[in-house]
């Protein structure tokens, strides 16, 4: 149905504690358990989880915080222009000094 499809919501996470496949069934486990979820996938060299989700029933927060309950480190990514999901975040100081050093000395 047109009018289901407008209340999912495709959410990305950055999920920290994802280092190996063998995490992939708890992450599916905590999931299926909550109401709203309709598709999950999980992308183990990445450390990213893919949610689709019925925004009526379950927020991407509150995804994150069952995620974070079983001690995964999951934190959202915002979403961006060009509907890319990117975390916002600076360089760090040392990799823009390198890089300004780098181009200085060509």
């Amino acid at each position: 149905r047109n009018s289901d499809l407008k209340t999912l919501e495709k959410s990305y996470f950055e999920v920290m504690g994802l280092c190996c496949s063998s995490e992939v069934p708890l992450i599916e486990r905590v999931l299926r358990q909550l109401n709203g979820v309709q598709y999950i996938s999980v992308v183990v060299p990445t450390r990213t989880v893919i949610v689709v989700h019925d925004v009526l029933n379950i927020s991407s927060a509150q995804i994150a915080r069952a995620l974070n309950q079983a001690g995964l480190e999951a934190e959202l990514r915002l979403r961006e222009e060009g509907n890319k999901y990117t975390k916002k975040r600076w360089p760090g100081m040392w990799n823009m000094a390198s890089g300004v050093l780098l181009a200085l000395s060509l």
